[in-house]
């Protein structure tokens, strides 16, 4: 799979995505979905789809039993058994000739629903006297100590002395912020293809973790791990949602029963009310301030995880929300806590920074109120604040362009400003490095999600090697078929500085096998050397690692820092963005154009899911089901946005994080200049022009 060869397809509609791949008599599968979002499954009645043309299977729970699936906690069937435990989950699969004889088959499946009482709402699963799965327990990776029977799990911690630090505090500060539930929004929808044939399984999937799914494959089917191959295929958007087998192993078992390949291609209706969403959540933090300085921090969140907690990554089966708050300012004294609780929703699962875009949300919104409660400047109070030297030298750029804007600036308009961070998660990558007469090959089992990556890997191996980049091609390997080459996946903001580390360092090896760093002179050096060497090729591989969390001496954190101007209608409580300053620290840059389209990517990632966003819920079903109810948004919407990217120091050549760090500070921010611009606090999100105008309505002025 060469690079360019893809960049060029992608821009000419020639790429062929997963639903593009074609099998000759491959059979097209519909589900049937619950619209109940809790209800006793009193019986599933399969004659009437089996009887008309064109229908060769239909799968339930009586014929596949109970098959539970999971990132972490095994809790999500395959297919409903004697209940549904939200609207949207799948009770049978049909498999028929084409598209529209399989969606009619499953419109005649008929379902029996007795329904049952609902839990919709976090209050309610917090305090919900029967646990929507009493069978929690036995569940491969069920948490322990949960603080109550209907909990998914939790996650708590505690540094420093916290309740010192508050017994001595000058302030203490109280509030508590909510965000709503929204989508990852991708543009190209979840689709699989699976052949099951004598000895060997073929799956390509819209899956950026391949190898967790080759397992999984390999388990539900109890086959050899090595007989089941994923076909590495370019992924159209992910934005996290892309990591669960929602369609794959219904898939699989339709393939095997009928010998024939089976697909599935969802439509955007059914990504928004059959997938994971952004967990709703509540952030209440309680900070202590002496002198100016915050000294302690208590930060309890709590989420919705929905009707199963299997889409979620973490063993302690929440979302990453843990040192989230006041990340960017040295606290030492830290109690902070998240639970994440069952409802009758939809799963909550991973959306571009999963946990980071409640808790900066909430976290920088209150450094504003406590800066305006001590009569300091926002900007100062951060400043004051600020974890270290590059954090201060973010700030010193907001505050010069903020005075700026306020000098040029006339009418009603406010200034806000936000500080945001992101870590490198945790992951594991092997790269291969061929250098052969004709050029050198870098082969890899790494997904690209449409971030670019592959032009990295490129440019990182023509880097270490010394040769111009057309002389290097980068080969996706399908995973299987080469036992060598592994991956985590791509997700976390790990695959630059995991797998481009990788790459490296299978160069680097190379180059040692080859007798040492290039020559001067240019030329092909390491073609020129194996002619000299007298051999056809050098083989060398490269593994790279990153653990969680990273070590205390480690400067691995990305930062920026983000100013925008909003103007508010006070009439209608329209906020109108108006422009926008992106200040990034992310150390060394290796593609200047892949990095930029990061940044202003992300931005307008955080500007939608902070103005436009909300998947709302009404009797427990997704009502806003299609991309014209759930408003996303387009070139219309953003603001002209100026981009810095400071130079990184002397010594700082850390590979750093850039695909996550942005979206979670935009909301704080226009939050902040809403604030501002009239005098109104907004504490949940998104922040549409109903909550503003319900708040002015009411003075909410703190």
């Amino acid at each position: 799979m060469n690079r360019r060869a893809i960049g060029s397809a992608k821009v000419d509609g020639g790429a062929a995505y997963v639903a593009d791949v074609r099998a000759p008599g491959a059979l097209h599968v519909a589900f049937v979905h619950s619209p109940f979002p809790h209800a006793r499954v009193t019986g599933v009645d399969t004659s009437d789809a089996l009887a008309m043309p064109g229908v060769v299977d239909v799968l339930t729970h009586r014929e596949i039993g109970e098959i539970l699936l999971g990132r972490a906690l095994r809790d999500y069937p395959v297919l409903a058994g004697d209940r549904v435990l939200c609207a949207g989950q799948r009770v049978a699969a049909v498999a028929a000739v084409d598209p529209a004889t399989a969606v009619a088959a499953a419109a005649a499946v008929d379902v029996g629903y007795e329904p049952l009482p609902e839990i919709t709402g976090l209050d309610e699963a917090m305090g919900a006297d029967d646990p929507l799965h009493p069978r929690y327990a036995e569940y491969p990776g069920a948490v322990a100590d949960r603080p109550c029977p209907n909990a998914q799990g939790i996650w708590a911690t505690e540094e420093g002395e916290v309740d010192t630090a508050f017994a001595a505090a000058d302030h203490v500060f109280d509030h508590t912020f909510t965000a709503a539930r929204n989508h990852s929004a991708p543009l190209e929808p979840h689709a699989c293809l699976v052949s099951v044939t004598e000895g060997r399984v073929d799956i390509w999937a819209t899956h950026k973790e391949p190898f967790n799914l080759r397992r999984l494959v390999a388990e539900v089917g109890n086959v050899p791990v090595d007989t089941v191959r994923v076909h590495l295929s370019p992924v159209g958007g992910d934005f996290g949602s892309k990591g669960f087998p929602y369609a794959e192993i219904a898939c699989y078992l339709l393939a095997r029963r009928t010998g024939r390949p089976a697909r599935h291609t969802m439509s955007y209706d059914e990504e928004l009310t059959t997938t994971a969403t952004r967990h709703p959540a509540r952030v209440r933090l309680r900070t202590a301030v002496t002198g100016g300085v915050v000294r302690a921090l208590h930060a309890e969140t709590v989420i919705d995880g929905g009707a199963f907690g299997g889409v979620k990554a973490v063993p302690m089966v929440v979302i990453p929300t843990i040192h989230a708050p006041y990340g960017s300012y040295a606290v030492a004294n830290r109690r902070e806590s998240c639970v994440s609780y069952y409802s009758n929703n939809l799963p909550g699962g991973h959306v571009r920074a999963p946990g980071e875009f409640q808790a900066l949300f909430a976290s920088e919104s209150q450094v504003d109120v406590i800066a305006h409660e001590l009569g300091i400047d926002p900007v100062e109070f951060r400043h004051a604040n600020a974890a270290n030297a590059r954090v201060r030298r973010i700030v010193a750029e907001l505050r010069e362009t903020v005075g700026k804007w306020r000098a040029e600036s006339s009418g009603k308009r406010g200034i806000g400003v936000a500080l945001t961070f992101r870590d490198t998660g945790p992951g594991l990558s092997t790269v291969r490095c061929v250098v052969a007469s004709d050029g050198v090959r870098i082969e890899l089992s790494v997904v690209d999600q449409g971030s670019g990556s592959y032009s990295l890997f490129e440019r990182l191996a023509a880097e270490t090697l010394g040769v111009p980049g057309e002389f290097i091609r980068i080969q996706a390997v399908d995973v299987g078929a080469d036992p060598a080459l592994q991956d985590s996946g791509t997700g976390a903001s790990r695959v630059t500085a995991v797998a481009g580390t990788a790459v490296v360092e299978s160069c680097r090896a190379a180059l040692a096998e080859l007798g040492g760093a290039p020559g001067e002179g240019g030329g092909y050096w390491p073609s020129r050397r194996l002619v000299e060497l007298g051999i056809p090729a050098v083989v060398a591989e490269g593994t790279a690692a990153a653990g969680w969390p990273a070590p205390p001496d480690a400067d691995v954190r990305s930062h920026a820092g983000i100013a925008v101007e909003v103007g508010v209608d006070e009439e209608t409580g329209r906020i109108d963005v108006r422009r926008a300053l992106l200040v990034a620290d992310t150390g060394r840059v290796f593609n200047d154009v892949a990095h930029r389209g990061q940044l202003e990517g992300g931005f307008v990632y955080g500007l939608s899911q902070t103005l436009l966003e909300e998947l709302v819920v009404e009797d427990g079903a997704v009502v806003t089901a299609t991309l014209g109810d759930y408003r996303i948004a387009s070139a219309a919407d953003v603001p002209p946005l100026e981009v810095r990217v400071l130079e990184p120091a002397a010594d700082d050549d850390a590979v750093k994080s850039v695909g996550e760090l942005v979206n979670i500070g935009v909301a704080p921010a226009v939050a902040n200049a809403v604030f501002d611009a009239v005098g109104v606090r907004l504490h949940g999100l998104p922040l549409t022009a109903e909550r503003v105008l319900s708040a002015l309505k009411a003075g909410a002025r703190r």
